[in-house]
């Protein structure tokens, strides 16, 4: 360690190069960190979508069976709907 005038210590460095590296990987750590936090919230907003399309499917679902009763199956294509009978 060099001592400067006055008896201050001077603090060791790192090279330019080393220090450069380092710059490079803490600007790719936080920008990867944002990317998953954007992903997550992605993520978030995704799960809460399905939720609701859940929730609908339920309510349609309800509708059906009080209209046709338990085990009614509509065909996506042709609205059709038949009875499963469980044998």
């Amino acid at each position: 360690m060099e001592v400067l005038q006055g008896g201050a210590s001077k603090a060791p460095t790192i090279s330019e190069e080393k220090l450069n590296s380092i710059r490079l990987l803490s600007a790719d750590q936080r920008k990867v960190e944002s990317e998953i936090v954007s992903a997550e919230m992605n993520k978030s907003l995704a799960v809460k979508k399905l939720e609701s399309i859940y929730q609908q499917y339920a309510k349609f679902d309800e509708e059906v069976v009080k209209e046709f009763g338990l085990g009614a199956v509509v065909n996506l294509r042709t609205g059709e709907v038949t009875i499963k009978v469980k044998q």
